[in-house]
């Protein structure tokens, strides 16, 4: 075997314990795991309950006091997630496209030089999709028909279109928007063949500018853009122009019933409230539900509608509305347990997660006890207070003064520019080796 390749592998199987060695001990309270507080950001529905992707993770309906911290799969600051099952995540962050099957264990698919501009994904024929702009011959349209285990380009960008969404319209079709750099933010928007990456123009209304595609389906399209006002169309791909809803803000999200004939958009006063519209023949008819709470997202998950609040203005982080229009909370931040038990000490999860918690928790408004001091009695499973400490969760918060850790020297402490640099140091290379493949 060739030293280098030696020396690779080598590598490779030592970099994921210095990974965690250096979060463990390099990261003080000060330097916190996330720089905004912690917030939903989008909920996909599944046959036996949803998903939710909120910008510090993804939580399960069927475990929803356990988090999958994005630092697991490289999400950085910004991320995008497809949920075809239970599990079965694909996701879509700053460096990389990952992939799970068992929420455990990630396998980077795809590197990235930035984080897709949109994705989306198709449960019923396991199809996912997402798109790049600003990166020269890496733009372009990239597809998957293998439940997210491949992808190949199937269709380049100029340097004239910046795209800004896609959504599927049925498992063989795409709807793709975009607008012209070149010709004042003009619309454009076309379909996609999976199988054969053909494209067709779709005619938008006129004069309408920075279109973004919301949601779609067999029957009809919900497509947001400029023109004097924000207006969101809604129609056939052939008459979009059918039915208009004007908001008072940009809305926040979107979505269409499997049969096109009701819509939901959520955010559109202020922030607030999710409009609803039913289709009565071609027309629309529209009410406002949960007008009181923040809706920065809404999905309908059976005969109930979700959506994503903001924990300290609404109390619940996410909430449910009832067939009724009762207004119910269903997860709480602050109820979180800790982060996903059930996964493999080896599994990405469960190598990095645990030291990420400890410095989340204080965002959630969790208090954790203090890991037992190394130089105590020696019961490495109690703490001071004699209560059971959570294993393998790191060094607790500490105060700002705190100058332990390995990036202490004789002049600096975790939080100095220099210990902090090479905190940091230490950090890139423990993930570019992760990423080595």
């Amino acid at each position: 075997m060739r030293p280098q390749l030696q020396a690779n592998l080598r590598t490779r199987d030592v970099l994921p314990a210095v990974v965690a060695f250096v979060l463990t001990a390099c990261m003080p309270a000060a330097v916190a795991a996330h720089a905004e507080e912690p917030n939903s950001k989008s909920i996909f529905a599944l046959e036996d309950g949803w998903v939710l992707r909120a910008n510090v993770g993804i939580v399960q309906s069927t475990n929803a006091r356990e988090l999958i911290c994005e630092e697991s799969f490289l999400g950085g600051d910004n991320w995008l997630l497809g949920a075809l099952g239970p599990n079965e995540f694909v996701t879509f962050g700053h460096t990389a496209v990952m992939r799970t099957e068992d929420g455990c264990r990630f396998e980077e698919i795809l590197e990235l030089e930035r984080t897709p501009s949109d994705a989306t994904v198709h449960v019923a024929s396991g199809g996912a999709a997402f798109i790049m702009n600003g990166v020269g011959e890496a733009n372009g349209l990239y597809l998957s028909t293998d439940r997210g285990q491949s992808f190949a380009l199937a269709q380049p960008f100029d340097a004239a279109s910046q795209t800004t969404g896609l959504r599927y319209i049925d498992g063989s079709t795409l709807l793709v928007s975009g607008y012209d750099r070149n010709n004042n933010g003009a619309g454009l928007a076309w379909t996609v063949e999976v199988a054969t990456g053909a494209t067709t123009p779709v005619e938008l209304p006129d004069g309408i500018t920075y279109p973004y595609v919301l949601a779609a389906s067999s029957q009809s399209a919900l497509i947001l853009g400029r023109r004097g006002e924000q207006v969101v169309f809604w129609g056939p791909l052939n008459d979009l122009e059918q039915n208009e809803f004007v908001a008072s803000t940009w809305p926040s999200a979107a979505v269409l019933s499997a049969d096109g004939q009701t819509a939901w958009i959520a955010g559109t006063d202020g922030g607030r409230g999710v409009a609803r519209g039913t289709l009565v023949g071609s027309t629309a008819t529209w009410e406002t539900l949960a007008a009181e709470t923040t809706a920065a997202c809404v999905e309908p998950v059976g005969d109930d509608l979700f959506i994503c609040g903001v924990g300290r203005f609404d109390e619940f982080d996410v909430l449910r509305v009832d067939p009724l229009g009762a207004v119910l909370g269903v997860l709480d931040f602050r109820e979180f347990q800790g982060v996903r038990s059930d996964c493999p000490a080896d599994s990405e999860v469960g190598r990095v997660c645990p030291v990420v918690w400890r410095e989340l928790a204080p965002y959630f408004g969790i208090d954790l006890p203090p890991l037992p001091d190394a130089g105590g009695d020696g019961d490495a499973g109690e703490s001071d207070a004699g209560e059971p400490s959570a294993p393998n969760n790191g060094p607790p918060p500490g105060d700002v003064d705190d100058h332990s850790g390995c990036c202490r020297t004789a002049q600096s402490s975790p939080t100095s520019p220099l210990g902090l640099s090479i905190c940091t140091l230490l950090a890139i290379l423990g993930v570019a080796g992760r990423r080595r493949r």
